[in-house]
């Protein structure tokens, strides 16, 4: 281009358009692929191919890379070697089939699924739905081992759209997977910021977009009937449940416990932590809880298909270790596995609710009139409640490892808490902590991301909410984004933090005009992150819709009163609820 700038022929002027077309069609492509690498999916626009990508990038990359890992002999190995060494082992012990004895929780589940639902979850596969399916996947999400993302197919559809569905449609009538459609890399992304053990390490399934499109078809399907094969208990990915029925019922019944503070018959509240909860699913209960809950030989086909034809390959640096393969668990990544999970859990709540028929348990009630509340669900975050006495306590942990020997699931107790009502000696409370061998926690556990205790100070507890609105404002992402990039982040990023909390409790209107003067203040602010800037105008005019002269920046006050009013609503809508109750 530069060669052909100074010169004026037709000839030259039209290899010129030509050279400068190609140019803008390469650096689209470099921007897609920086993009790609940035992972930041929630900047859609306000910033190209800048230094903001590339910094993303090498900082994902630079925290995915594992340096060091404790193996088996208790030894801190460094060597590429090794450390692929360590992963291997972890992974062919994980997931060992371990058999598992289910008949005492598969002879409690009763039949959910009518013959119509087994005809619509069985009929024959249609171009609409694997369409539907492609789409609902985002563009730019981690490749499998093949190397193409949604997008590519998305892309693409009109062309092998026909093929897929051919290719798709063969492999449910005959009830297997090529072996390469459901090879999966296996992604460790470490939990902390200097991991030194596999523990310390999430593992996420990278599937190949083929058989997502059709684990996602069934998926669809399955959810439709879900809210019949699955208890009011569980809250987690059933339409029409939302996790903030489980935590506003948590919170109300840890605050009727607290304020007992008189009575002889105490009450007892057990959040436990389960080890590795998808990892070490059976998968022969996992095919017991489909048969009997009354689905088609067809469709548990298909199920088991999905779960147990799956070969891994572990990352480690960019390197792959492996084949690795599976005798249990269920991945994390793959579109079945989360209500698949929800079917397995149905076991502990068969289990719980033996228990509290016969009267080995009883749950806990927040006042006369309100029912009984034994357990609390939400995927593997699991809230137990029984009286504060040995028998029940010592039923408890009965019931626990009668669930762990059938599922294939392990109950860290360790790590788990517990919170008696306040009218037991600390004596008594100090006992029974002791047998069930968990921390006594006096309320100050999270649960499903919510303080189950909050007191008089609200600013105290939720304090943690402006630290991570801090921890954004002041990190080099902010530094390195351009003016229109800070209003997606604002909107995108700083102003979703708070939303959660704000759905549950209304906080103090001081606390509320911190936020507003931080993400103000980062607005205006030069790019060093030290300079505050001019604040050319107020807050209050920014936080007004765009056709009216603002930026469309939320007012937070407002919003906070809406989502705690649409909690009302909801309830009001959907009487028959145990939040309701």
């Amino acid at each position: 281009m530069e060669a052909l700038r100074d010169n004026q022929g037709e000839v030259e002027s039209r290899r010129f358009q030509e050279c400068s077309s190609k140019h803008a069609t390469l650096l689209v492509q470099e921007e897609g692929y920086w993009k790609q690498r940035a992972k930041m999916h929630w900047l859609q626009e306000g910033d190209l191919n800048t230094r903001f990508f590339h910094m993303s990038a090498s900082a994902r990359s630079k925290k995915k890379k594992i340096t060091n890992l404790m193996d088996d002999a208790g030894t801190i190995v460094h060597t590429q070697e090794d450390l692929c060494g360590v992963a291997k082992n972890y992974f062919n012990a994980l997931f060992r089939n371990i058999s598992g004895i289910h008949e005492p929780v598969l002879n409690l589940i009763q039949q959910r699924v009518t013959e119509e639902d087994n005809h619509s979850l069985m009929a024959p596969l249609t171009k609409i739905e694997l369409q539907h399916a492609l789409f609902q996947m985002h563009p730019d999400k981690s490749p499998g081992p093949d190397g193409f993302n949604p997008a590519f197919y998305q892309r693409f559809w009109e062309h092998c759209g026909d093929d897929i569905f051919v290719a798709a449609s063969s492999w449910l009538d005959r009830g297997y997977f090529p072996s390469s459609i459901n090879e999966t890399n296996i992604c460790l992304i470490p939990k902390c910021d200097n991991p030194t053990s596999m523990k310390d390490l999430r593992p996420i399934s990278l599937c190949n977009v083929l058989y997502k499109i059709v684990s996602k078809v069934l998926a669809n399907r399955l959810k439709l009937c879900l809210d019949k094969c699955v208890s009011q208990e569980q809250s987690a990915f059933v339409e029409g449940r939302s996790i903030l029925d489980n935590a506003l019922i948590a919170i109300e019944v840890i605050h009727a416990m607290k304020r007992k503070t008189r009575g002889y018959r105490g009450e007892l509240a057990l959040k436990i932590d389960i080890s590795k909860a998808y990892d070490k699913v059976d998968w022969g209960f996992l095919r017991g809880m489909l048969v009997k809950m009354g689905f088609g030989e067809k469709w548990i086909q298909w199920m088991m298909m999905c779960v147990s034809s799956v070969n891994y390959l572990v990352l480690m640096n960019f390197d792959k270790v492996g084949p690795i393969t599976p005798g249990r668990g269920l991945r994390q990544g793959d579109p079945l596995s989360p209500y698949l999970f929800i079917l397995v859990a149905e076991g502990l709540t068969a289990l719980i609710h033996q228990a509290v028929s016969r009267g080995d348990i009883h749950g806990v009630r927040i006042c006369r009139g309100a029912p009984e509340v034994s357990h609390l669900l939400f995927a593997d975050d699991c809230f137990l409640f029984c009286r504060a006495n040995v028998a029940e306590v010592t039923q408890l942990l009965s019931i626990l490892q009668t669930y762990e020997q059938a599922s294939g699931q392990e109950i860290n107790l360790s790590k788990s808490e517990v919170f008696i009502s306040r009218n037991m000696s600390q004596a008594a409370q100090a006992d029974l902590a002791s047998i069930l061998g968990v921390r006594h926690v006096l309320g100050t556990g999270i649960y499903l991301g919510l303080p189950s205790m909050v007191g008089r100070s609200k600013k105290a507890i939720f304090s943690y909410i402006k630290d991570r609105i801090w921890k954004r404002i002041n990190s080099w992402r902010g530094r390195a984004l351009s003016k229109a990039g800070k209003e997606i982040m604002i909107k995108s990023v700083l102003q979703a933090i708070p939303a959660y909390v704000m759905s549950m409790f209304i906080l103090p209107s001081s606390f509320i005009d911190d936020i507003e003067k931080m993400i103000n203040a980062f607005w205006w602010g030069g790019g060093n992150g030290n300079s505050k800037g001019i604040h050319w105008l107020a807050w209050e005019r920014l936080a007004c819709p765009k056709d009216k002269g603002g930026l469309g920046f939320r007012n937070f006050e407002a919003f906070n009163m809406a989502m705690v009013a649409k909690q009302a609503w909801k309830i009001l809508q959907n009487p028959d609820t145990l939040v309701a109750y």
